[in-house]
């Protein structure tokens, strides 16, 4: 986590990976998964690897109750000035994200995952998924979106004696180790007695000027 944490923070420091506005798919998963039998505010939501905030403070703007945590530092103070920008709060923490989550047991009405834990080991990502399950209530959802491994940034790679790599080409490229998954990785690493699969979708998207090909998951559970 200590190289994930120096190249993410030097990353924020080049003024890249600043995204500024939520992502649709996000937007959408929260809306659609979002209890409908009680406010917005009593709602609890928690951003995995938040960034700068573009989804926290879509979420506080809302009125749900939003937490993010983050392994990068500079990401965290990024974020606090991003919320004051739009005048909204949210609950920040630096977190490892292989380390136990410090909430409580059955905390969360939603998780959200953009794309951060994909950033982990596959090992490292079936210990973190026990964590999610444990601070999420029972009915909650959580949305996990790892990259696959029809991406350039895999497909290209010349070392791929595992699915977690050290990017070396494509859209990728720079942002350290890498685990991309194919469907039986993300099926493996799904327990069927504590989670029920309500979204499975692959979205891949081909440059054809480039050849460069975009790859994600779009995976939606539901704590049983």
């Amino acid at each position: 986590m200590e190289n994930f944490t120096k190249i993410w923070n030097n990353l924020r420091k080049e003024g890249k990976h600043l995204t500024k506005y939520p992502y649709d798919f996000v937007v959408s998963f929260v809306f659609r998964y979002a209890p409908k039998n009680k406010p917005k505010k009593d709602i609890k939501v928690l951003d995995i690897g938040c960034g700068i905030g573009n989804h926290l403070w879509f979420l506080a703007k809302e009125g749900f109750d939003a937490y993010g945590i983050d392994g990068s530092k500079i990401a965290i103070e990024f974020a606090k000035k991003l919320l004051k920008e739009f005048g909204v709060n949210a609950k920040l923490k630096l977190h490892d994200f292989t380390k136990p989550f410090p909430f409580e047991k059955n905390f969360f009405d939603l998780i959200i995952d953009r794309s951060a834990l994909t950033y982990i080991s596959y090992k490292d990502m079936k210990r973190t998924l026990d964590e999610i399950h444990r601070i999420l209530k029972p009915g909650g959802y959580f949305l996990f979106t790892p990259y696959s491994k029809h991406h350039t940034s895999y497909t290209k790679s010349k070392n791929k004696k595992s699915s977690f790599i050290n990017v070396e080409s494509g859209s990728l490229k720079g942002t350290g180790w890498v685990c991309f998954y194919d469907e039986n990785d993300i099926k493996n690493i799904i327990d069927p007695n504590k989670w029920k699969v309500c979204s499975l979708i692959e979205n891949i998207s081909h440059d054809k000027i480039n050849d460069n090909v975009d790859a994600m998951w779009i995976v939606i559970l539901k704590k049983l």
